[in-house]
């Protein structure tokens, strides 16, 4: 029997195929840009891909479908230096969430962090259970779009309100207008949230002191807020008490840029949170 020796297991190598939406111009010029040995030194040299033993990589003119057979890491490589070259579509996909926490715990974890509960210890409160999801909501979204979505304010969050309390608050939903883009790097994503209200729940010309009521419940959110949120990564954007004052509500926003396959593009450096 054998002692004391380590042996490295082979890299777990996967295919995956990449449809170009244009071809790069050097492929275009230079002899024999299909030759498999080309790619993998153009890859290596400009993106910093690396080939180990068993992996390969093909390009298919007829359809400009890139292939290559290679590990998760550097398909990842890959994915985001296709995606900061344009190459391949990527879009931005948000998931804006409201969680109730308990108040009692909350308050625990104020006075552990005075200038504030980190963002992430917030996600990872819900991640393990503990909170209850009160409204969510997943938007797709081109760079540089612009969509509507609505968010449910805190009173009609509340889990102890009646149907019959609820259809009394005509504000029962805060309406956004949400603008994003991507940075070059494909690294992060910038987001405008604009406070929108439908002509139907407008408030009454004649009536303009009712107008505080347009305004979303989260008071850390203005009429226009802005942020920049880690490709990958969820923020929180507003924290408010229910009516009660036995919750704490949590509007959470995460957002990640994915391929045309819903597939994530990110950095590999950078560790993924859980959604």
């Amino acid at each position: 029997m054998l002692s004391g020796w380590a042996f490295a297991q082979a890299p777990k190598l996967e295919t995956h195929h990449y449809t170009l939406d244009q071809v790069p111009a050097l492929f275009e010029k230079k002899e024999g840009s299909d030759n498999p040995k080309f790619l993998e030194a153009h890859f290596t040299q400009y993106m910093g891909i690396t080939f180990p033993e068993g992996s390969w990589m093909k390009f298919q003119k007829a359809g400009n479908v890139l292939s290559m057979q290679n590990t998760n890491e550097q398909h990842a490589w890959l994915k985001l230096g296709l995606a900061q070259q344009n190459l391949i579509q990527s879009h931005i996909h948000f998931t804006f969430r409201i969680i109730a926490f308990d108040k009692i715990m909350i308050d625990k974890f104020d006075r552990q962090y005075p200038a504030g509960i980190p963002d992430p210890l917030i996600h990872k409160l819900y991640l393990d259970g503990k909170g209850e999801t009160v409204a969510i909501q997943n938007i797709n979204m081109e760079n540089w779009t612009t969509k509507t979505f609505e968010v449910e304010s805190e009173g009609a969050s509340e889990p102890n309100q009646k149907e019959a309390q609820r259809k009394k608050n005509p504000y029962s939903k805060s309406t956004f207008g949400v603008t994003a883009t991507m940075s070059e790097s494909k690294r992060s994503i910038n987001l405008k949230l604009e406070a929108l209200f439908p002509p139907s729940r407008g408030v009454p010309e004649d009536n303009p002191t009712q107008a505080e009521l347009r305004i979303p419940h989260f008071s850390s959110l203005n009429m226009v807020s802005r942020f920049t949120i880690g490709n990958g990564k969820t923020i929180v954007a507003g924290q408010s008490s229910s009516i009660d004052n036995q919750s704490q509500f949590f509007f959470l926003i995460s957002a990640d840029i994915r391929d045309r396959e819903g597939r994530a593009i990110h950095c590999p450096m950078e560790k993924e949170e859980g959604q």
